[in-house]
């Protein structure tokens, strides 16, 4: 489009130029016509004037013959005069004639080159309207291209956008669930370590009265026993010891027990008595051992009361007992089992639950970099889409105006 405004210029000049030979030519030749006429008419009236003096000089009768002399000498010096004129005046309009037929062939010259420049210049132009037609068609079908591959991109970006939105949402619904399901998990883990220290609390001072309330039993026990004891030995002979006194009694009642349900095996061989003999018997065996552990606590808690005595107070000796009943409960050592165990699973939750909402944090972390990335990259597309359309445009010239840039949307005057 430069080109062909640079050759406008050129080309104007150029036709002007040759309108102006050419109105040159035409005054050239209108003035060689005037000449060509003068001349005609100048030879017209020398010819006559030359006939004239022919037919006077034919008229003149002989008589006169003494005067020919005269006349034919007055005719000779005449002669030379008209032929000086005749010259003289053909001279004169000889060489403005040569002047103009020189500046007739310049010009003519002139008007050649100048069409055969014009004619250049008009293949030129020819030229030139064949190319900015096809460019003109090639920016048309770029242009096109370049709006179809913006619609693209801008399709594209979106729906990645979109996508990326939507993972964005769905992670950070995710670590939301986590972080929420962190915090129930820690307030269900503060509920049972409440409870358990609640429970484990209440069952041990539970059991504490329990033991209390067995150890004042096993008292009252032992002082009816002892009263007993002091009235056996005050009836028999002296027992080896209060213990061995209650075995021998328990003994005795037992054989009295089994003595009774022998004789009422005896009276009646019924299954059912037989059925109920057989349960007594493994209540007396559960009684025996119930006795037996009772007197191992008995004799323990007389070894303590005998420390007691020796050792540093009451509350430590009453403290370290009860310890030791509550370790060798088996309920308490297996509920603080279940507890330590409890707990250990909850820790190892929480340390995975961390680890989880870590490595879930790099993830979005990463993600949300990438989608920036993304994101800037193809804002520089647009970018450099918007301005490549933009320059498109400024270099586009509006259609319909290059007959007038190229000075051909008049009629020609050639």
């Amino acid at each position: 489009m430069v080109a062909s405004e640079g050759l406008a210029a050129p080309l104007n000049s150029a036709e002007a130029l040759l309108r102006r030979l050419q109105h040159q030519q035409s005054r050239c030749r209108e003035i060689f016509a005037r000449q060509e006429e003068r001349l005609r008419l100048a030879g017209e009236g020398l010819k006559i004037a030359l006939e004239q003096a022919l037919r006077s000089a034919e008229t003149v009768p002989a008589s006169a013959s003494s005067s020919d002399s005269g006349l034919s000498q007055q005719l000779a010096s005449l002669i030379p005069t008209l032929e000086a004129m005749i010259r003289k005046s053909g001279n004169g309009w000889q060489e403005p004639l040569q002047q103009q037929t020189a500046c007739l062939e310049r010009l003519t010259a002139e008007l050649v080159a100048v069409r055969e420049e014009l004619a250049s210049v008009r293949n030129l132009k020819e030229d030139l309207e064949t190319r900015l037609t096809a460019l003109q068609q090639h920016s048309g079908d770029s242009e096109d291209s370049w709006k179809a591959r913006e619609k693209q991109l801008l399709t594209q970006f979106e729906r990645e956008r979109q996508q990326w939105a939507n993972q964005w949402n769905d992670r950070e619904a995710a670590l939301n669930a986590l972080v929420l399901r962190c915090s129930q998990l820690e307030e269900e883990l503060e509920a049972l370590r409440r409870e358990g220290n609640g429970s484990t609390q209440s069952e041990l001072q539970e059991r504490y009265n329990l033991a209390l309330a067995e150890i004042r039993e096993l008292r009252q026990k032992n002082a009816e026993l002892e009263k007993k004891l002091a009235r056996a030995q005050s009836n028999g002979p002296a027992p080896s010891g209060a213990s061995d006194g209650r075995i021998l009694n328990w003994e005795a009642e037992k054989q009295r027990i089994l003595a009774a349900l022998e004789s009422e095996s005896e009276e009646s061989a019924d299954g059912t008595l037989q059925k109920e003999r057989d349960r007594i018997e493994e209540i007396i065996t559960r009684t025996e051992a119930l006795l037996a552990e009772k007197d191992n606590e008995i004799a323990e808690l007389r070894r303590l009361l005998e420390e007691q005595a020796t050792s540093i107070g009451s509350v430590a000796v009453g403290a370290a007992a009860l310890e030791r009943l509550l370790d060798q409960d088996e309920v308490i050592r297996q509920q603080r089992e279940h507890l330590r165990q409890l707990e250990e699973e909850w820790k190892e939750k929480l340390r995975k639950a961390e680890l989880e909402i870590s490595l879930e944090r790099a993830k979005i972390a990463r993600e949300r970099a990438l989608l920036e990335e993304k994101q800037r990259e193809l804002e520089e597309k647009l970018q450099a889409l918007e301005s490549a359309s933009a320059s498109g445009d400024k270099a586009k010239p509006p259609r319909g105006r290059w007959l007038t840039r190229l000075g051909l949307n008049g009629p020609p005057n050639s």
